[in-house]
């Protein structure tokens, strides 16, 4: 299970909604093995005047926060970031400077899904990779 989060400028995201949304979930099915029909992402917009970013950053500037089950390897989730980079940076105007990627993870047990505890879920997709 991963929910995504991406917070970005009003034209960046309707520039780009759906180039980012695809490149994303590109990285997660390919570096996470994650089922193609798993696709949980927000976009959040954010006002000028409400995001505060350096000078070094350009008008693109993008942050992606990834929750998700404890349990992917080192490895794993290294891979899922230069993913994530190559593709956005391969599909949109977007720079690898302007992006910034935190992923929060937490054990299956903390989460609800369906009405039943993650932890008591049968899932039809492998989470230590």
């Amino acid at each position: 299970m991963s929910q995504i989060k991406i917070y970005a400028h009003q034209l960046t995201i309707q520039k780009y909604r759906a180039q980012l949304s695809n490149a994303i979930h590109q990285a997660l099915v390919e570096a996470l093995h994650y089922p193609v029909e798993k696709c949980f992402q927000r976009f959040i917009v954010m006002e000028q005047d409400n995001y505060i970013y350096p000078n070094d950053r350009s008008h693109f500037y993008t942050i992606i926060e990834i929750s998700m089950f404890t349990g992917r390897s080192t490895q794993s989730k290294k891979l899922l970031i230069k993913k994530i980079y190559d593709y956005i940076e391969d599909k949109t105007d977007i720079s690898q400077q302007d992006i910034e990627i935190t992923i929060f993870e937490t054990p299956k047990e903390n989460w609800g899904i369906r009405g039943k505890n993650a932890d008591d879920l049968t899932l039809n997709y492998q989470i230590n990779v």
